[in-house]
C-alpha cells in the first residue's frame, strides 16, 4: 500500500480546517493538516474553511489563503456562492480577478446550507465563471439537489462537478450520472459498499473517481485501504489517488 501512495503522490480532494460545530475535529489548522496529510503519505489536499462555511464567507476564505499559502502540500479550495457584487462576494470581475491572481483550481459550494439553488437562474453569473476557465465544482452529496443535477451539468459542460462523500446506496444515483454526463465526477471517501469501487471502475472506468478522505471528520486511513486494496489495475489506482486531479487542475484556463 505505501508503494502505491508513494508512487503516485496522492492527492487528497475532501479536506476542510477550521473549528466546527458540535465536532470534535483533529485539527483546526493549516500546520496541523499538512502535519497529518504526512502521516499518511498524502502528498496534497484540496482544503477548504468551516469558517467560511459556518460563520462568514468572505472572511473564512481569506484566512484559508493566508495559511495555506505557508505550505506547499495544501490546495486552497474557496467556498463560493452566486451572491456576488454583495458583502459576501464581490462582483464577477473582481472575483475573476482574484481567482487568476491566485490561480486557484477548485472552488466548493454549498447550496443547501446556504439556502440558494444551484441553478442557471440563481447562480448564473458564478456557473458562467467557472465554466468559462474549467474550474473544478466540489460539492458535498447532501448538498446537492440530484434532480436538477442533470440540467445544469449539461448547461455548463465546462465545469468539472466532483460530487463528495457519496456513500450508501447512493449507486442508483450515481450510475446515472455517470453514465450520461462526462462532467461529473465522485471522491472515494464515502465507498464502504460491497465491490462499489470495482463496479464502478468497471462500468465507467477509473478516470470519474478521485481519492477523498473527509478529514477531519473521517480518518483518512480506511479510504486510503480501500483504494489501495481494491480489485482493480494499479494504473487505475494511480489515477484515483492522483493522477484525475493533476489532469483536471492542469486543464483550468488561467494561462
Amino acid at each position: 500500500m505505501k508503494n502505491i501512495i508513494l508512487e503516485s503522490g496522492t492527492v487528497d480532494v475532501n479536506c476542510m480546517i477550521g473549528r466546527g460545530i458540535n465536532v470534535s475535529y483533529k485539527f483546526e489548522t493549516a500546520q496541523d493538516l499538512s502535519k497529518y496529510l504526512e502521516k499518511y503519505h498524502i502528498s496534497k489536499a484540496v482544503v477548504s474553511s468551516l469558517m467560511a462555511l459556518n460563520w462568514n464567507l468572505k472572511d473564512g476564505n481569506e484566512r484559508l489563503f493566508d495559511e495555506t499559502g505557508k505550505f506547499k502540500n495544501l490546495i486552497p479550495c474557496p467556498v463560493l456562492s452566486p451572491h456576488l457584487g454583495t458583502s459576501e462576494l464581490p462582483p464577477a470581475g473582481e472575483l475573476v480577478k482574484m481567482l487568476r491572481r491566485r490561480r486557484i483550481s477548485a472552488v466548493k459550494a454549498y447550496p443547501m446550507k446556504g439556502r440558494y439553488f444551484l441553478d442557471k437562474f440563481y447562480a448564473g453569473k458564478l456557473l458562467e465563471i467557472l465554466d468559462e476557465f474549467r474550474i473544478p465544482l466540489l460539492m458535498d452529496w447532501d448538498q446537492v439537489d440530484k434532480s436538477s443535477l442533470p440540467e445544469v451539468t449539461a448547461e455548463f459542460p465546462g465545469i468539472p462537478f466532483i460530487l463528495l462523500s457519496a456513500g450508501f446506496l447512493e449507486s442508483r444515483t450515481m450510475y446515472p450520472l455517470l453514465e450520461k454526463r462526462e462532467n461529473i465526477f465522485f471522491d472515494t471517501s464515502r465507498f464502504a459498499d460491497y465491490k462499489i469501487l470495482e463496479e464502478t471502475v468497471r462500468l465507467f472506468g477509473s478516470e470519474r473517481l478521485f481519492f477523498g478522505s473527509g478529514m477531519p471528520c473521517y480518518n483518512p486511513g480506511p479510504p486510503i485501504t480501500l483504494v489501495c486494496l481494491a480489485d482493480i489495475p494499479d494504473k487505475d489506482k494511480k489515477s484515483i489517488l492522483s493522477g484525475n486531479w493533476e489532469r483536471l487542475e492542469g486543464g483550468v484556463k488561467w494561462d
